[in-house]
């Protein structure tokens, strides 16, 4: 079955239960971390509590970090299966973006990368308008 994520404004009804995800931040990481399994994301929603995703990071196709974000989602079957399990069970799921945007910023392995020999090589490269990888 094709099952297809939108990226829309949501008009919440009443009478209608609502899994809110709400996205406050994204890090970037040099470390390859395994993707959050969606039974953590559960355990935060069921208690109400923040938790913190890990996955693989896509190339921009679309035009914002929205549509990005988006992409990687619809490409993780676990999280695919979660919306349809909640959706026969009538909830609906969301996603929330602050309207101020969502910042991003360098995890703690990125600086430390950034601050070593290898990464200050790389940045003086960029600084010079050299592609990365040739």
């Amino acid at each position: 079955m094709n099952y297809k994520l939108e990226l829309k404004s949501a008009k919440l009804q009443n009478g209608k239960t609502y899994n809110v995800i709400t996205i406050t931040d994204f890090a970037f990481h040099t470390n390859n971390l395994r993707s959050t399994p969606i039974k953590n994301i559960v355990k935060s929603l069921e208690k109400n509590q923040p938790g913190r995703i890990y996955g693989s990071a896509v190339k921009p196709q679309g035009n914002t970090m929205k549509m990005t974000f988006l992409e990687s989602l619809m490409k993780d079957p676990e999280f695919i299966k979660y919306v349809q399990e909640e959706e026969k069970n009538g909830r609906k799921v969301l996603l929330k973006f602050a309207k101020t945007g969502v910042p991003i910023f360098p995890g703690k392995d990125t600086i430390e990368f950034m601050n070593s020999i290898k990464g200050k090589r790389i940045l003086r490269r960029l600084a010079k308008g050299k592609p990365m990888g040739v």
